[in-house]
């Protein structure tokens, strides 16, 4: 039982993806990946408890939840050093699905954008939900800036919508991929950005920075008005769990974290078909006023997190009783 009380489902990988992690073993083995052990972001405390020790690759990485706050987040960490060094060392997207051969479609497939669908919170729609989320809101804007752009295909419908757009993305497979679809890519990062904008968009980043409140003032200082915001989000299931998270929020989390920065909640959703969180926030001078009750905060995710781990360990205890195959065979007769 000890041995998978933390454990994490791993994943079928591709021999690529294979290939890719232990590549990635082997060289934070070597001291090529760092390591470090950090505190909670939200409220600064130290005291956590275990959730994972494990991601969905297979990779060593410890998923924990605040005691004092419900914060969940990974610790330790890559250093900050070590995180540029995996985005733009393209292995990051050769673990998470792989760039060669038949992810190469996929990729492609990412800049496709259907302008007659409609906004619906029931269903996600992967290359329209986020901007059709915006454009329900009617804000005014005129330029946009994605930071961590991949190959610019979230930036598709802004165009087409007749915004000027910019993204900035570490990965030079990427970054070329999007120049070849003419979209206005620039290889970089965070401190490559120049100038500002009317709109800045982080979908799917945040959960990334290793330190992300000051990421998040940094962005402030080239942000006019608004920052949307995208990430994978613990409302109703457990995310899943990668070792490139360095975090894993909630509805509440999240705000918090942004008013830390300067930003205002001005709209906040979950999809419930796959509990990502999208938000839109303006820039304030107002900062840290978000505020919730933590106790209710870590009864919440951990009663989500303690179900899905019941389910997980029942049926790991069946694979080893053999019961797995009868079980599956009755789930599917009911259904």
């Amino acid at each position: 039982m000890k041995n998978i009380l933390y454990k994490y489902p791993v994943r079928r990988l591709l021999k690529e993806q294979e290939t890719a992690v232990g590549r990635f073993k082997s060289e934070t083995a070597d001291g090529n990946y760092v390591l470090e052990a950090t505190d909670c972001l939200i409220c600064s405390h130290s005291e956590f408890r275990l959730l994972y020790n494990n991601d969905r690759y297979g990779i060593p990485s410890e998923t924990v939840l605040c005691r004092n706050c419900g914060f969940i987040y990974s610790n330790p960490r890559m250093n900050e050093q070590s995180t540029s060094k995996f985005y733009e060392s393209d292995i990051y997207r050769e673990i998470y699905g792989g760039i060669e051969s038949e992810s190469l479609e996929n990729y492609l497939q990412r800049y496709q954008y259907d302008p007659g669908k409609k906004y619906d919170i029931n269903t996600y729609f992967v290359n329209e939900s986020f901007f059709l989320f915006l454009k329900e809101l009617n804000i005014a804007y005129e330029t946009v800036c994605e930071i961590g752009a991949g190959g610019g295909w979230n930036l598709v419908p802004f165009m087409e919508d007749g915004k000027k757009t910019t993204g900035y993305e570490p990965s030079r497979i990427l970054c070329d991929m999007g120049k070849e679809k003419g979209i206005n890519l620039r290889r970089g990062f965070l401190e490559d950005i120049s100038g500002d904008f009317d709109l800045v968009i982080l979908r799917h980043v945040l959960e990334h920075f290793p330190d992300p409140l000051s990421a998040l003032r940094k962005i402030r200082k080239h942000t006019r008005r608004y920052l949307a915001v995208e990430v994978p989000g613990i409302v109703e299931c457990v995310p899943s769990i990668q070792n490139a998270h360095n975090m894993y929020f909630s509805l509440n989390t999240l705000q918090k974290l942004l008013s830390m920065a300067g930003f205002a909640c001005l709209r906040i959703v979950y999809f419930k078909s796959n509990n990502f969180i999208t938000a839109l926030f303006e820039k304030t001078d107002q900062y840290s006023k978000f505020s919730y009750d933590c106790r209710k905060e870590i009864v919440s995710v951990s009663k989500v997190y303690n179900r899905e781990r019941a389910i997980y360990i029942t049926l790991e205890i069946m694979r080893a009783a053999g019961l797995y195959r009868l079980y599956k065979k009755v789930k599917q007769l009911r259904a």
